[in-house]
């Protein structure tokens, strides 16, 4: 079977803090890998495109080591996608050899019938970050250590959601604030990338998830709209509820996921 190469894979990095008791000294190592698919030849945003390339939805990927798939997801509406792994099952050394790949298995045709219907989109090399988790090495204090990843993204809309049935593709919108809010402090922030995608890791020792499911806290989009589209408000921010969506467990840890619910203009 042909192969087309992509150019990039987005990866997202979960950084969990070290607690200073020196009765738990053991750290557990956990390997995210994350990114997005666009809708064309190469897996990519087409740059300077006289429309917005979209997403690739419903598309299967999986992570392949000699062959072998150790691991597989399905990219959602936004053309994203996350597998974990557990770096005692795949040592990073050897994800990060020629060995190992990211491909997007389903045919390009399932989301352009211009697209070709046969072959598969691959990455030769898998660019991963180590995310830092405790590990309780006490026996005395058996039991899975929490980690809370915030993760999504932001089109550039009004209410910063993917427009249904436009007639042209609803584009994303890059390097926008993005901020965790709770009694109107920041606790945490980070930066879109260029498929408007975000990431926030926070330990739940020092934010509860529920403190963190609360009212009193929120995602805001801090940005205004029209740094994306001129024709946009270029006052107020977007602001949503966190909702919980599930965990996933990975050896010793518990990542407990949490996504934006729905969007809302603020201030405008």
């Amino acid at each position: 079977m042909a192969s087309l190469k992509c150019v990039a894979i987005f990866v997202m990095v979960a950084l969990a803090l070290q607690l200073a008791d020196a009765q738990l000294p053991g750290l557990q190592n956990l390997i995210n890998i994350s990114g997005s698919v666009s809708c064309s030849l190469n897996g990519s945003v087409i740059v300077n495109a006289t429309t917005p390339t979209p997403p690739f939805p419903n598309a299967l990927i999986d992570v392949s080591c000699g062959g072998n798939v150790i691991s597989s997801a399905m990219t959602n509406g936004s053309g994203m996608f996350g597998i974990t792994l557990n770096p005692l099952q795949f040592p990073l050394s050897n994800l990060l050899s020629p060995n190992c790949i990211v491909r997007v298995v389903t045919p390009l045709s399932n989301c352009s019938t211009t697209l070709p219907s046969t072959g598969s989109l691959k990455c030769v090399a898998i660019f991963v970050m180590v995310a830092l988790a405790l590990q309780l090495a006490d026996a005395q204090l058996p039991g899975l250590q929490n980690l809370i990843n915030i993760s999504g993204s932001v089109s550039c809309s009004l209410n910063g959601s993917v427009i249904v049935n436009a007639t042209t593709p609803t584009p994303p919108f890059p390097n926008a604030l993005i901020d965790v809010s709770c009694g109107g402090n920041v606790i945490s922030s980070a930066i879109t990338n260029g498929s408007g995608m975000f990431g926030i890791t926070l330990n739940p020792l020092q934010f509860p998830l529920s403190n963190l499911l609360s009212p009193n806290c929120s995602v805001r989009v801090v940005t205004p709209l029209s740094n994306c589209n001129a024709a946009l408000p270029s006052t107020g921010f977007l602001q949503a509820p966190l909702q919980f969506i599930g965990i996933i467990v990975r050896g010793l840890l518990n990542v407990l996921n949490l996504v934006p619910s729905s969007f809302q203009l603020i201030g405008n």
